[in-house]
């Protein structure tokens, strides 16, 4: 098992790799406002897989020593920045936000209040940051032209009307989603 789990990190780490690599792509791009735009959301997307690196750091010291002071604090993060990413998922990957990001981290979240309701949280955390840098590294393909920003523009309050967030988180969101329309091209 330990020799998959080498693996599995290995693996992590080069799809993390592969996924940095698109990222000066990105910052060379023509400074309008649309690719600040772009930029924005990619450092954003690099962020939330440094929190997935953190949260597996931290889920260590709690395998090692039955605490884990960080785990709270790296949920707590994660869970933000995937808030202010919410318009950009809206607008091209909804299914992704809705049907795997946001559901586990609820269950990282739950794992808090009682680790016995989730077992597996290094594999959830592990199958998370794979998964995610796959699908991180297709959302790099996106064209942030005028039909980008008006399917934002719909997309986001449709599926804020489904969310169940409390005010606080959706203020966040919200004030991502606006800052992002001042900014398109």
């Amino acid at each position: 098992t330990f020799v998959i789990r080498m693996m599995k990190s290995v693996l992590r780490l080069t799809l993390l790799a592969v996924f940095l690599c698109f990222v000066p792509q990105v910052a060379l791009a023509r400074p309008n406002s649309s690719s600040q735009s772009k930029v924005k959301v990619s450092r954003q997307l690099e962020a939330v897989q440094q929190s997935f690196m953190d949260i597996q750091n931290a889920l260590r010291t709690y395998q090692e020593t039955g605490r884990c002071p960080a785990c709270q604090r790296e949920i707590a993060e994660l869970s933000r920045q995937l808030d202010e990413l919410a318009w950009f998922f809206a607008a091209t990957r909804p299914v992704l936000y809705t049907d795997r990001l946001l559901p586990d981290v609820v269950r990282m979240q739950r794992w808090l209040d009682n680790p016995d309701e989730v077992p597996q949280i290094h594999q959830l955390v592990g199958d998370l940051m794979t998964r995610s840098a796959y699908d991180f590294l297709l959302l790099q393909d996106i064209v942030w032209d005028a039909a980008f920003w008006e399917k934002a523009e719909s997309a986001w309050p449709a599926m804020k009307a489904t969310l169940t967030w409390p005010k606080s988180r959706m203020k966040r969101a919200d004030r991502a989603f606006d800052a992002a329309m001042r900014t398109r091209g």
